[in-house]
C-alpha cells in the first residue's frame, strides 16, 4: 500500500519540479510567437482531427496546469515516441526507427 505524501512532501516535490522544468516551454512558445525569432527554428505544424471530448479534456488540463497546448503535446509526444521506439527496438532486436 502506498503511503500518502504529507503537504510538506508535496510542496518539496512541487518546488523541485518547478526548478527542474523552469518554464522552458514558455520560452519556446514566446520565441515561436515572435515573428523575428520564429524563422530561427525549424518547426513543422502537426495537425490531427480529434474528438471534441478529447480536445475539451486537453483544454481543461492545459488550463489547470497553466501550460500551452503546444508544450503539453510536445512533451507527450516525446515521451510516447521514446516508449514506442524502445518497444520496437526490443521487439526487433535492432535500433528503433527514430534513432
Amino acid at each position: 500500500m502506498e503511503t500518502k505524501k504529507t503537504h510538506f512532501q508535496e510542496y518539496l516535490t512541487f518546488r523541485t519540479l518547478a526548478h527542474k522544468f523552469d518554464d522552458s516551454g514558455r520560452v519556446t512558445d514566446m520565441l515561436l510567437n515572435d515573428p523575428e525569432n520564429a524563422t530561427q527554428f525549424e518547426v513543422k505544424n502537426v495537425c490531427a482531427k480529434l474528438h471534441i471530448s478529447l480536445v475539451d479534456r486537453l483544454d481543461a488540463v492545459c488550463s489547470f496546469l497553466d501550460i500551452s497546448k503546444r508544450e503539453f503535446v510536445e512533451r507527450s509526444l516525446i515521451e510516447s515516441l521514446d516508449v514506442a521506439e524502445k518497444i520496437i527496438a526490443e521487439s526487433y532486436d535492432t535500433k528503433s526507427p527514430g534513432q
